[in-house]
């Protein structure tokens, strides 16, 4: 745990954000706690082709 994360648990603004995307390539949807898109991959089958899943 970095030390903003660990500050931000402190205050209570840590942690709890989660974002849906799905796999353009095997359409699963996930969740996972990274905001940014080019960041994400696929659990299923590895594709980092997401897109927001609302």
């Amino acid at each position: 745990m970095s030390i903003i994360d660990r500050a931000k648990s402190l205050v209570g603004g840590g942690g709890d954000d989660s974002f849906r995307y799905q796999c353009t390539s095997c359409m699963e949807i996930f969740e996972s706690e990274e905001a940014h898109m080019g960041k994400v991959a696929c659990p299923q089958c590895g594709d980092r082709n997401v897109r927001d899943f609302a």
